[in-house]
């Protein structure tokens, strides 16, 4: 067993470095995806918005800005586009600027401060389901956003995909756990790209873009946990897993949808 510490963007150095880079050498692969409990559960590595650290939110601490200085520079408008389209946070106007007016007088340092400041701004009415009971902290979709922001995940995880592909022999499985939407639709229109859908027009009655199948999907919707699992870890209730076997690629031209 070999421990190596680097983001698995960089999935084919790391391999080359410890002798397996050639291709098709790996009997599986899983890959999975975002923080980890340990990161949220340490305080000082400004994760968590349930308990006070310091706003950095860095997977790496040596490498790149951290969310206090996205949080703390960001024009408004980039704020609220970043918000909208890493949190899908349906308030990101509002939360941007609340963060924008606390911040003319202040700087965001602390967790705890930031996310008591987007709560604020989150209508009190949306903090809470039909029937009453709370739903997701307020803060949940703006620390997403920021997070997915400074470690630069969704790119990370474009770029291991293929990597993963090159890497895994004929007959061996890729597995990929993912713990939101935006990374699961990565995750299944490359897999599905892999398994030769079909990239032509729409109006084309055959396919005449050369899509070739190098992978079977075992997945065609992912696997969840069971409400057993969700019990005893909570965090599990978001996890999506999809997996796919990899195989010899076969041309997938030919008739392809009535109209």
């Amino acid at each position: 067993m070999k421990f190596v510490r680097d983001d698995f963007r960089n999935l084919g150095q790391v391999l080359d470095r410890i002798g397996w880079g050639a291709p098709q050498t790996l009997d599986g692969l899983l890959l999975d995806i975002g923080v980890s409990s340990m990161h949220l559960d340490q305080p000082s590595r400004g994760f968590s918005f349930r308990t006070s650290g310091p706003l950095d939110m860095r997977m790496d601490q040596t490498q790149g800005p951290t969310a206090s200085d996205l949080v703390n520079d960001l024009d408004e408008r980039s704020l609220a586009d970043l918000i909208d389209g890493l949190g899908e946070e349906r308030f990101a106007r509002r939360v941007a600027r609340a963060i924008v007016d606390r911040r003319s007088y202040r700087a965001f340092e602390e967790t705890t401060d930031l996310a008591d400041c987007i709560a604020n701004a989150i209508p009190r009415q949306r903090r809470q389901s039909p029937g009453g009971t709370p739903t997701i902290h307020p803060a949940t979709r703006t620390f997403q956003a920021l997070r997915i922001a400074v470690n630069g995940e969704l790119d990370a995880l474009g770029s291991v995909i293929p990597q993963a592909l090159r890497a895994v022999r004929p007959g061996g499985r890729i597995a990929i756990i993912s713990f939101h939407s935006l990374e699961d639709r990565i995750v299944k229109l490359a897999f599905s790209r892999a398994a030769g859908r079909c990239e032509c027009p729409p109006r084309l009655p055959v396919c005449i873009c050369g899509a070739t199948a190098s992978v079977r999907v075992l997945t065609p919707k992912p696997l969840v946990a069971t409400e057993d699992e969700t019990n005893q870890n909570a965090r599990s209730r978001s996890a999506r897993l999809r997996v796919v076997e990899v195989g010899a690629g076969e041309e997938t031209q030919g008739p392809r949808r009535d109209w």
